[in-house]
C-alpha cells in the first residue's frame, strides 16, 4: 500500500523499489507469495506480480510452482506464448492437471475467433513433443485441440503416433473415429476403424471397428451426390461380407439395418429388404433398443412403399415399448410425418402438440420444422391447399421420386403466387439439385433465398450451402469467402458460424493447422 501510495503521487521510482524491497523481503511461505501476488494484480501491476510468483518458484521450488498464478497474469498481459508454457510446465508436473489445462484452455480460446491462440498452443505443443515425445500427455492435449477444430486427420496421426508408442490396442483412435463419423467426416472415421481392423481378428475391438467402418462407407457413399449404381452395389457385397463373417447378432443389427435400407431406397429390393428386418427381430436374446432400431428402419421401408398403414403400425408398437424414451418420442414425429405427407395436417398438428408437452423442446430439426410449417400454414383455405400440395412433394422426394416431386413443387408458386411457401420451395429444390449434381440450378435457387428471404429462418442455411457449392464444385473461391463472411457477420447465432469460420480462414490462406 506504501508503494501505491508513491505511485498515485507520480513517484514511480520510489514506488518500484519500495514493491522490490516487499519481494525481497519475503520468507519461503507459500501463503505470502500468493498474497502479495495477488495484490499486485488487484491493482494492475502485472510486472510485480510475475517477480512475486517468479521470486516464490525460485524459493519453495518443487514444493509450489506458481504456474497457476503465472499463466493468468500472463494472460491479463495478453502474453500469450508465456501462458502457454506456464500451463504445458503445469501439466509437464502432474499430467493430473490435464482437465483442468483443457478446461482453461477451452475457456480461453472459446471466442478466439482469429484462431490465433490455437496457433501458438500448438506450436508451442509440437516443440514440447519434439524434445519430449515419449510424454504422452503433450500428444493427447494436441490431439484435444485439433479434435476441438474439427481437424480429425491431423488429430489421427498424433492418436496413431501415441497408441504405436504405448503399443495399445487402438481404443484412442477407435474414440477417434466415432467422433469423426458424428462430424460427418467419414474419410478420416474409415481410416480410424481400418487402423483398428488392421491389428487384427484377436484385437477386443475388432468386430466394432468391422460394423463401424462399413456404418461409416455406407453414410460416405450414400450422402455423395454423385454415387453411381456400381457404388452401391459394391457397398451391398460389402455389407454382405461383412455380417457372414461376424453372423447375424444383436451386435450387427446396425449392418442389418444398412443393408435392408440400402435395398429399399436405392436398390428397389423392398420385398427382401422387409424380410431381412423381420427376421432380425427374431434374433434370439435381441435386446429391446436393438428391436428399436430395426422397427424403426421397417417403418420407414414400409412408407417408402407407400403402405402408410403398416408404417403407422410399426411405429405405433415402437413407440408404446419404449414409451417416454427419446426414440419413442421420434417414433411419434415419425407419425405426425405420415399423417402430414397424406394431407391429414390437423392430426399431425396434434401428435406434435403431445410430442411438445412431452419433452422440453421437438426431437431434432426436422420436427421442429414441420412444427412451424403447419402453424404457419393452416390458417388461411388457399395457403391450406397449398400446403397439400407442398406435402404431396415432400412424400415424392421422400420416396426419391424427384422428378415428380420437382414438377409439384414448381406449380405451387405458379398456382399460388406470393404464397408464403416460396422459401421452403427454393430450399427442398435446391437439395434435390445437389442430390443430381445440377450444381448450377441449385446454385440458382439458394440465391433467390438469400435475396428475397434474407430475415426468414432458411437464410443462413441457404448462405452456408451456396458457399460451400462455390467452394467445392462451381470453383469461385472469392464468392465463397464473401458468403462465409456474410454469415460470420449477419448471422451471428447461427449454427453455421462456427464452420464458416474456419472455411473462410481456409479460403484466405491463413496457417490453421
Amino acid at each position: 500500500m506504501l508503494g501505491y501510495i508513491y505511485k498515485s503521487k507520480g513517484d514511480t521510482s520510489k514506488a518500484r523499489q519500495v514493491f522490490i524491497n516487499t519481494i525481497e523481503k519475503l520468507s519461503s511461505d507459500q501463503s505470502k507469495y500468493l498474497s502479495l501476488g495477488a495484490s499486485f494484480e488487484q491493482y494492475q501491476y502485472y510486472d510485480m506480480a510475475i517477480a512475486t510468483y517468479k521470486k516464490g518458484q525460485k524459493e519453495l521450488g518443487r514444493q509450489y510452482s506458481f504456474r497457476n498464478e503465472l499463466a493468468n497474469v500472463f494472460f491479463y498481459t495478453r502474453d500469450y506464448k508465456n501462458m502457454f508454457e506456464e500451463y504445458l510446465a503445469l501439466l509437464e508436473e502432474d499430467e493430473n492437471f490435464m482437465s483442468m489445462v483443457e478446461a482453461r484452455i477451452q475457456a480461453l480460446i472459446i471466442n478466439d475467433t482469429d484462431n490465433n491462440l490455437r496457433d501458438i498452443l500448438k506450436e508451442k505443443l509440437i516443440t514440447r513433443i519434439q524434445k519430449r515425445p515419449d510424454y504422452v500427455p503433450f500428444a493427447e492435449l494436441l490431439v484435444w485441440i485439433f479434435t476441438q477444430e474439427k481437424d480429425f486427420g491431423a488429430a489421427l496421426v498424433q492418436a496413431k503416433a501415441i497408441d504405436l508408442r504405448n503399443k495399445e490396442t487402438g481404443d484412442r483412435v477407435f474414440s477417434l473415429g466415432e467422433t469423426a463419423a458424428e462430424n460427418t467426416d467419414y474419410t478420416v472415421a474409415s481410416d480410424c476403424f481400418q487402423y483398428v481392423i488392421d491389428k487384427g481378428k484377436l484385437n477386443p475391438l475388432y468386430e466394432d471397428a468391422r460394423s463401424l467402418l462399413l456404418i461409416t462407407l455406407n453414410k460416405k457413399i450414400l450422402t455423395n451426390p454423385g454415387h453411381t449404381t456400381a457404388d452401391v452395389l459394391n457397398l451391398e457385397k460389402l455389407l454382405d461380407e461383412a455380417i457372414t463373417e461376424l453372423g447375424v447378432t444383436p451386435k450387427t443389427t446396425s449392418l442389418l439395418i444398412a443393408k435392408a435400407h440400402l435395398q429399399a431406397f436405392y436398390l428397389k429390393k423392398d420385398s427382401s429388404a422387409i424380410k431381412l428386418l423381420e427376421d432380425a427381430l427374431e434374433i434370439k436374446t435381441l435386446p429391446l433398443v436393438n428391436k428399436s432400431d430395426i422397427r424403426m428402419e421397417l417403418g420407414d421401408i414400409y412408407l417408402y412403399t407407400d403402405d402408410v398403414w403398416e408404417a403407422n403400425l410399426v411405429y405405433a408398437k415402437l413407440e408404446s415399448d419404449r414409451e417416454g424414451s427419446p426414440i419413442a418420442h421420434e417414433a411419434k414425429f415419425r407419425r405426425a410425418r405420415i399423417a402430414y405427407f397424406v394431407g391429414d395436417f390437423e392430426w399431425a398438428g396434434a401428435l406434435l402438440s403431445v410430442l411438445k408437452a412431452a419433452t422440453s423442446k421437438l426431437t431434432s430439426n426436422d420436427a421442429f420444422e414441420l412444427s412451424l410449417l403447419l402453424s404457419d400454414n393452416m390458417q388461411d383455405d388457399t395457403v391450406f391447399t397449398a400446403l397439400q400440395m407442398f406435402a404431396r412433394a415432400d412424400f415424392l422426394s421422400y420416396k426419391n421420386n424427384d422428378s415428380l416431386a420437382l414438377i409439384t413443387y414448381d406449380s405451387i408458386p405458379k398456382l399460388f403466387p406470393g404464397n408464403q411457401l416460396e422459401d421452403e420451395i427454393l430450399m427442398r429444390k435446391s437439395n434435390i439439385y445437389i442430390k443430381h449434381e445440377k450444381f448450377d440450378l441449385a446454385a440458382s435457387n439458394l440465391q433467390q433465398v438469400v435475396d428475397r428471404f434474407s430475415s426468414e429462418i432458411y437464410a443462413d442455411d441457404a448462405i452456408f450451402t451456396l458457399a460451400g457449392l462455390y467452394e467445392t464444385v462451381l470453383n469461385d473461391k472469392q464468392k465463397a469467402m464473401d458468403l462465409y463472411k456474410k454469415l460470420i457477420t449477419d448471422f451471428t447465432n447461427s449454427v453455421f458460424v462456427i464452420e464458416a469460420r474456419v472455411k473462410y480462414r481456409q479460403l484466405r490462406g491463413d496457417k490453421i493447422n
